[in-house]
């Protein structure tokens, strides 16, 4: 197996290889899996959420982040066709988790390389992957990617997340769209990645917005959590 690498990585960035063990999926409104309908204060809230999914997955390497031991869990929500988020296959994958994100990629052998699929992820350690040079198939070798990461390549626009009520950023979660830029004015941080989980508003992702660029922070993306699984 490859080496680890590490990176200019978040606190919470994992990026593993192995493969899935297992897939449990639970309907919304079952024990464990609360259904997202629901009145929320004077906002009655509508979503086509299908439930919960939970898999296990075999850690063979870890390339990024503390080690979760030999087991990984990933739990998630199901989106409207209810598919699974991660392969029903035992084949080896490329897996990468931050906060409530899960993405990831097949990993194939070609001539002895060991390649993954560049465009299954935005950013790896802080590295862009739409910087990381791929073959007409869309494969590109995993070592190039680690590579990247030993040089500790510059890292990606920082990760805000629009929850119901809050927004949360580099650990710390806070109340208010003003709150928000003024934390993001003192860590000096200019451009983000705008995400927002199912149970957000769109009044909140709207001040949210209005309130990143009125101050002068450049937002470059604004996405879903149901975006972030591969599906």
């Amino acid at each position: 197996m490859l080496a680890g690498a590490v990176g200019p990585v978040a606190a919470d960035e994992l990026l593993v290889s192995g493969r899935v063990e297992s897939i449990t999926l639970t309907p919304a409104g079952a024990p464990g899996c609360p259904g997202l309908n629901a009145m929320r204060g004077p906002r009655l809230t509508f979503s086509n959420d299908c439930g919960c999914q939970e898999a296990r997955i075999k850690v063979e390497q870890t390339y990024v982040g503390d080690g979760p031991g030999a087991t990984l869990s990933v739990k998630s929500r199901l989106g409207e066709w209810c598919k699974p988020t991660l392969p029903v296959s035992a084949a080896a994958i490329l897996v990468r988790t931050q906060g409530p994100e899960t993405k990831w990629s097949p990993l194939e052998i070609k001539d002895g390389v060991q390649l993954f699929k560049p465009a299954s992820f935005t950013y790896v350690g802080g590295y862009p992957m739409k910087a990381m040079p791929a073959d007409d198939a869309g494969m590109a070798p995993l070592a190039s990617l680690l590579d990247q990461l030993k040089q500790g390549r510059g890292p990606g626009p920082t990760v805000v997340w629009v929850k119901q009520g809050s927004y949360a950023v580099l650990g710390r979660e806070v109340g208010s769209a003003a709150e928000l830029a003024t934390l993001l004015h003192e860590q000096n941080i200019s451009d983000v990645e705008l995400r927002t989980e199912a149970e957000a508003g769109y009044e909140q992702i709207g001040a949210a917005i209005y309130g990143l660029a009125r101050g002068g922070t450049r937002i470059e993306t604004v996405s879903t959590a149901a975006q972030h699984h591969q599906d």
